[in-house]
């Protein structure tokens, strides 16, 4: 009897996983331009592609960990202040269209305002930090990218979805509605859908950013973010210094732990010489 030949494998080097680094990040482009063409349900391959850029589990390496920079970088956070004692929903990476009163979209929210705020979080934050309340369940950008990537068309497609998500893209948990003619009808489009393409535009800047800082000077300042753990792993940002009381941030029964953050401004400079100044939380 012969023996089975023991097949040699290729083990990549750095080189290799930056090579694929550049290409994830043309497919977030190249499904980003697709997505604001018209075609939302790229936003599908959008959360795959940021899936296989940052999620590790215990069978799997995200190309980040890969190349050892996962927990060291830094990604732009555009979401609006979180209130949770408000009653109307939160739509952290959204704003709302209307078409003369004959649509109703969500739409991620740089369409309309290209100023994105100037916070800057390590992954681990950036990841877990709540970016949608319904008011009946939270969602941080792990849970959309994953629910999606991995259940409802992405990687998979599943025979069900887990109510919340189900809630919130099939029955219009958020509850925007517009009127035509004395009647009104749910927001025509996927709210997890425009997070996703919000959350590619975070990323895309964010890596235009790392690829063009030559070096930058670090500074502490005097401000202060706090950071609450909801649920276990969801976290609120505010600042401290907030014109309303901050106390009405963590009016929720989900609050496990309250900590303080130091904020840190970096004056960047690029390699085509422009200067730039971010603020980091850490």
């Amino acid at each position: 009897m012969s023996k089975k030949k023991k097949v040699k494998k290729y083990k990549k080097s750095t080189d290799d996983f930056m090579k694929h680094l550049k290409s994830q990040v043309k497919f977030i482009e190249l499904s980003s331009k697709s997505y604001d063409e018209g075609f939302e349900d790229e936003a599908q391959r959008l959360a795959t592609t940021i899936r296989v850029l940052f999620h590790d589990t215990n069978k799997s390496t995200s190309l980040l960990s890969h190349l050892k920079v996962k927990n060291n970088i830094y990604l732009l956070s555009s979401v609006t202040p979180y209130i949770p004692a408000n009653l109307s929903p939160y739509l952290g990476l959204l704003s709302l269209k209307i078409t003369s009163g004959i649509s109703g979209e969500y739409e991620p929210s740089f369409y309309s305002d290209n100023h994105m705020p100037n916070k800057w979080l390590l992954f681990k934050d950036w990841w877990n930090e709540i970016v949608l309340d319904d008011k009946e369940n939270l969602f941080s950008r792990k849970e959309l990218i994953l629910r999606v990537s991995n259940k409802d068309g992405g990687a998979h497609v599943d025979e069900e979805l887990n109510e919340s998500y189900a809630n919130l893209t099939k029955s219009n948990s958020i509850g925007w509605k517009y009127t035509f003619q004395n009647t009104s009808y749910d927001f025509n489009n996927n709210p997890a859908y425009a997070c996703i393409r919000q959350i590619s535009q975070e990323v895309l800047i964010s890596f235009d950013w790392l690829n063009m800082i030559h070096s930058y000077n670090r500074r502490k300042t005097d401000k202060m973010f706090q950071v609450a753990y909801i649920s276990g792993d969801l976290y609120l940002y505010t600042n401290v210094d907030a014109s309303y009381p901050s106390a009405r941030l963590f009016e929720d029964s989900r609050v496990t732990k309250i900590e303080n953050r130091r904020v840190y401004k970096d004056t960047i400079l690029r390699k085509d010489n422009s200067e730039h100044i971010r603020y980091v939380v850490i």
